[in-house]
């Protein structure tokens, strides 16, 4: 059975976390990803995260802040190199990020 392809919200949330990686050096705490995406709930955002972490793309240790980190799949989606987030790649470039709501 083939996967599902990533939603433009899951490959947002995706780029965000790996841009902050690299922009800070560390990961983001779930309350700084949901303020860089323009002010979305902590709960929305561990929601997000937790059905990418199900699909193997990030991870983190449980009761621990700062150990959010895209696994290598997660890193080949971003990259471009999985066909997962070919349907979505060019709108989530175009400023999802400040559309998202609760969802």
């Amino acid at each position: 059975m083939a996967k599902r392809r990533l939603t433009a919200q899951q490959l947002t949330y995706l780029r965000m976390v790996n841009e902050m990686i690299k922009r800070n050096g560390y990961p983001p705490t779930l309350r700084e990803l949901g303020q860089e995406l323009g002010g979305v709930p902590v709960s929305t955002v561990y929601g997000c995260l937790d059905r990418l972490r199900k699909r193997g793309l990030v991870a983190w240790e449980s009761k621990r802040t700062r150990t959010l980190r895209l696994t290598e799949e997660g890193r080949r989606v971003v990259e471009g190199r999985n066909p997962l987030a070919h349907d979505h790649s060019k709108r989530a470039e175009t400023g999802l990020a400040a559309r998202f709501g609760a969802g």
